[in-house]
């Protein structure tokens, strides 16, 4: 078990970052008040396994997912109060031409802040969300519970959205091979999809 309290830790740092790293298991860790992103991995990091994760308070994202991270499973995730500096709750990014790829997140739960988004995809392959919990994503630029920008083979299930500020999940024509399932989107100030 890791416990992780940062407070006032500098400017920018994450409170976990792993980069060009494989076979990653993450279990138990609790993490508060860090001025960069809750976990980040970046730089092909893979074969990544994370459970019963809490990250409260994050500026930035609650977990960032970039340049080539593939193979993560990511279950019992919450994330509260995540992007202060209006970033988002859960990021999966295209940076120096690299995207996430087979990348399950199963019950994520993503509760209030300024998070643009509650959980982005910029480009990916295969991303799962499934299982999960999204409620009061707003009062940053695009404030959507779920924004999928770019990507292929998009499966997301079961899902509460409750309480946008934008569209409850807004998809771009960009993406293809996108299943919905079981989406349920509740007292959002815009289209439901």
């Amino acid at each position: 078990d890791i416990n992780i309290t940062t407070v006032g830790n500098g400017d920018e740092d994450d409170g976990i970052l792993i980069q060009d790293t494989s076979q990653i298991s993450l279990k138990e860790i609790f993490i508060n008040d860090v001025r960069g992103n809750g976990v980040e991995f970046r730089i092909n990091t893979s074969q990544i396994t994370a459970n019963n994760i809490i990250i409260d308070d994050a500026d930035n994202d609650g977990i960032l997912l970039s340049e080539g991270t593939t193979n993560g499973i990511f279950e019992d995730i919450i994330i509260l109060n995540s992007a202060r500096t209006r970033d988002w709750g859960v990021f999966c990014d295209l940076r120096n031409g690299e995207f996430c790829k087979n990348i399950t997140f199963d019950n994520l739960s993503i509760f209030g802040g300024d998070a643009q988004d509650g959980f982005r995809v910029e480009s990916g392959e295969e991303i799962t969300i499934k299982n999960s919990y999204l409620n009061e994503i707003g009062n940053g630029g695009g404030d959507y519970g779920i924004e999928i920008i770019g990507g292929n083979q998009i499966n997301i299930s079961n899902i509460l959205i409750n309480d946008t500020r934008d569209d409850g999940i807004n998809i771009f024509d960009t993406v293809s091979n996108i299943n919905l399932e079981n989406i349920n989107i509740i007292d959002n100030l815009g289209s439901a999809i």
